[in-house]
């Protein structure tokens, strides 16, 4: 088919790709087809470039929404693997710490019951952040599958129990109850929205 006689409103993300010269390639709110649809409701919302999926397949980044993650990240991250969260403490060097982290439509979210954590001070501040899995799968020589995620955080107070009581079920069992105290504090939930992905595995951009 030829995508240039096609007008610019049918045009889906990866059809769209075919017509840019590289990556960099910026697609138009109506071109955007995440998870509002093949037109992003985002008033003014462009993407910050592409993420190439395979030969024909690309996914926008845009900087309202968000990118989409692939199914097999997804598996990844709601399979009970731990996400290793990086944060930028004021000096700029880095702050890792282990968390819990399920998925809201394309946001990864965390609960925190204390609004005291290092983590969440950071993010206050500075709200670029980067996660980690580590999957099961070995590729030879050795390697196992892991997933990095880059993305930008936000803060929402309260929704903290009931998420960790979610998560606990993939993460201890299905009969667990956590918190384990009587009326946890509301605390927080942070969540991220997804910029780009990298790591080895079935989710890796392909060049």
């Amino acid at each position: 088919m030829n995508l240039s006689s096609v007008p610019e409103k049918h045009l889906l993300a990866g059809e769209s790709a075919q017509l840019a010269d590289r990556p960099s390639f910026h697609l138009t709110e109506k071109m955007c087809n995440l998870r509002r649809g093949p037109f992003c409701a985002a008033a003014g919302g462009r993407t910050s470039g592409l993420v190439r999926r395979g030969p024909n397949e690309w996914l926008p980044s845009c900087k309202t929404c968000g990118m989409r993650l692939p199914d097999s990240a997804q598996e990844l991250i709601e399979s009970g693997a731990l996400a290793h969260l990086v944060t930028l403490n004021p000096d700029g060097s880095p702050q890792v710490t282990c968390i819990w982290a399920g998925l809201d439509g394309d946001d990864l979210v965390s609960g925190h019951l204390s609004g005291a954590q290092r983590k969440l001070a950071n993010v206050r501040r500075d709200p670029r952040v980067a996660l980690s899995f580590e999957g099961t799968t070995v590729h030879p020589p050795g390697l196992k599958e892991y997933l990095v995620v880059h993305g930008r955080a936000r803060l929402e107070e309260g929704g903290a129990p009931e998420l960790l009581q979610r998560l606990a079920r993939v993460y201890l069992g299905p009969d667990v109850k956590f918190p384990p105290m009587d009326d946890p504090p509301p605390g927080h939930v942070m969540r991220i929205t997804v910029e780009r992905i990298g790591g080895v595995g079935p989710w890796r951009p392909r060049d």
